[in-house]
């Protein structure tokens, strides 16, 4: 076999293996892209919702030293109202009675203010994983690239909606709340999905792959400056 022959041979023997890696690097580059895409859509509706409930958090941990004060303001009362009781004076232990109950009063009135804000905070983190839960199934229905050689199968993980990561330092009525010890991951809002590329029969010759993308996203909240900020959490993609 004179070297023109021997090239040629080995081109066609290399040939099956250039195709399939030309059609391997286009699928790949165009998941890539799509994936992009994807990432956005999960991270725009991440901020939306942790954008609506910085505000909440702010408000609540801002209610804090009310709580204090109206809690020592409650045990003051109660040692007037012993000591009046003690030293049996009427109209003392009444204006006593009536100063506690306005206090405790005060008091119940806080801790219904910090529910309903927490309250307010659930809905809003449930509102916003729903909405990227479904933006998601649309993108990944409608905008996922076609190849007549592959075969791509997608789905959405399943995942839970956070609540809003705080946590009463004690059991009374109206608490001091603080963070959890591991706020920026209790508070995300996260999502994955998944890509299968499967090779068709009749490509086969050309390409042997079945590749899986399991991509991820969160986004959670950051103190900066005595404010809550939105902010993209990095998580584990492969």
């Amino acid at each position: 076999m004179n070297q023109k022959g021997f090239a040629l041979a080995m081109m066609m023997a290399l040939l099956p293996v250039m195709v399939g890696l030309f059609l391997l690097m286009s699928a790949v580059l165009g998941v890539n892209q799509f994936n992009l895409r994807t990432q956005q859509a999960c991270r725009e509706g991440g901020l939306r919702g942790q954008e609506q409930v910085a505000p909440l958090l702010k408000k609540l941990l801002g209610l804090n030293p009310q709580a204090v004060k109206l809690k020592t303001a409650e045990a003051q009362a109660q040692a007037r109202l012993k000591a009046a009781i003690a030293a049996q004076n009427p109209p003392v232990i009444t204006a006593a009675r009536a100063h506690l109950l306005i206090i405790q009063l005060q008091r119940r009135t806080l801790d219904l203010r910090q529910k309903q804000l927490i309250q307010q905070s659930n809905l809003a983190l449930l509102q916003a994983h729903r909405k990227t839960h479904q933006a998601l199934g649309g993108a990944l229905n409608e905008g996922l690239p076609t190849f007549n050689y592959l075969k791509i199968v997608s789905h959405r993980n399943f995942s839970s909606p956070p609540k809003l990561a705080v946590r009463p330092e004690s059991s009374d009525v109206a608490p001091t709340y603080r963070t959890s010890v591991n706020f920026e991951s209790d508070q995300a809002l996260a999502h994955s999905w998944q890509y299968q590329l499967q090779v068709r029969s009749s490509f086969q010759n050309f390409l042997m792959a079945d590749l899986k993308w399991n991509p991820a996203c969160a986004v959670t909240l950051k103190e900066e400056n005595l404010s809550w900020v939105p902010k993209i959490k990095k998580v584990k993609s492969w």
